[in-house]
């Protein structure tokens, strides 16, 4: 709100109580007469004497501060009787809180898109691996042979001990040498002989 004042004549809150206004009035700045509303609405909301207690506690070089936190409050009362200032702050916090939320849908896109890409990569590295997969019945029945079944189910446990390497081994091969077809490695090849 501006300073403006008709020099001569008294404040808003001394006029509507049809007193002389004082030159060292502190409300002279802030309700001139011809902002009827304005000082309409303090009187309303504050009262003349709660007004004048108030301004009384407050040293003079904190007067434009406290004049201006209670003209925002008379005015934010004016549009919302019921809620007033409160009902500004709701608002300014649910805005921050969708900023918020916003903010953290932001931050979150990179590690989505890389979260996205390593699915993808992983589903071409699946994808290659399928045939190893699909091959490992095949594998073991032509390395182990048919042969005493207890000795066949260690056969089976040390080659499923030792298929990770074996199949690192075969993806790294395949990969320098693609007209290789997958699974040709043998029992030997495993174990390492």
């Amino acid at each position: 709100m501006g300073k403006r004042m008709v020099k001569g004549r008294a404040c808003g809150l001394c006029h509507h109580q049809r007193k002389r206004c004082p030159q060292d009035c502190p409300f002279r700045p802030y309700f001139p007469v011809d902002q009827p509303e304005l000082y309409r609405n303090a009187i309303r909301l504050f009262g003349v004497a709660n007004l004048k207690k108030l301004m009384a506690k407050v040293q003079p070089e904190q007067y434009e501060d406290t004049m201006t936190s209670i003209i925002y409050e008379v005015n934010r009362h004016a549009e919302d009787s019921v809620y007033g200032c409160y009902g500004a702050l709701i608002k300014l916090q649910q805005q921050s809180r969708n900023q918020d939320r916003e903010s953290s849908v932001v931050n979150e896109q990179p590690h989505r898109c890389n979260l996205e890409a390593s699915m993808v990569n992983e589903r071409t590295h699946r994808s290659n691996l399928d045939p190893v997969i699909d091959e490992w019945p095949r594998y073991t029945e032509r390395n182990l042979g048919n042969q005493n079944p207890l000795i066949q189910s260690d056969q089976r446990y040390a080659v499923a001990q030792q298929l990770p390497r074996a199949l690192e081994k075969e993806i790294a091969n395949h990969e320098d040498e693609p007209s290789r077809p997958l699974m040709e490695t043998t029992h030997s090849d495993i174990n390492g002989n």
